[in-house]
C-alpha cells in the first residue's frame, strides 16, 4: 500500500502538470519535458525521504522491528524502481497517447 500510494500520487501529479502545460498550448513533447523538469525534485525528495526512513529497518538497526526487514527491503526496491518508471515511463506514455489523438 505504501508503494502504491507514493508512486500513484507522483504519477497523478506528473500527469496533472502535463495537462496544465497542454492547456497553455505547448506541444505534447514540450509538455512532457516541462512536467518532468518541474516535478523531478519533489518526486525524488518524497522517494528518498521514505527510503531513508526504511534503511534502519532494512539493516535491522531498529530494535524490535527485525521481523519487518524483508518488508523494508521490498519497499526500498519498489520505490527505486517505481520512481525511475514514474519519471521516464509516465511522460512517454502521456506523450504517445496525446500524439495519437491528433
Amino acid at each position: 500500500m505504501l508503494l502504491f500510494g507514493i508512486i500513484i500520487k507522483n504519477s497523478v501529479l506528473l500527469i496533472d502538470f502535463y495537462q496544465q502545460h497542454r492547456k497553455k498550448g505547448e506541444s505534447p513533447f514540450d509538455s512532457a519535458i516541462e512536467s518532468v523538469r518541474v516535478r523531478f525534485r519533489p518526486v525524488l525528495m518524497t522517494a528518498f525521504g521514505t527510503i531513508a526512513g526504511m534503511i534502519p529497518i532494512a539493516l535491522e538497526w531498529a530494535v524490535g522491528l527485525e521481523k519487518l526487514s524483508p518488508l523494508a527491503d521490498v519497499a526500498i526496491g519498489g520505490l527505486l524502481i517505481g520512481t525511475i518508471l514514474t519519471l521516464i515511463y509516465i511522460p512517454m506514455f502521456a506523450y504517445s497517447v496525446d500524439k495519437q489523438k491528433k
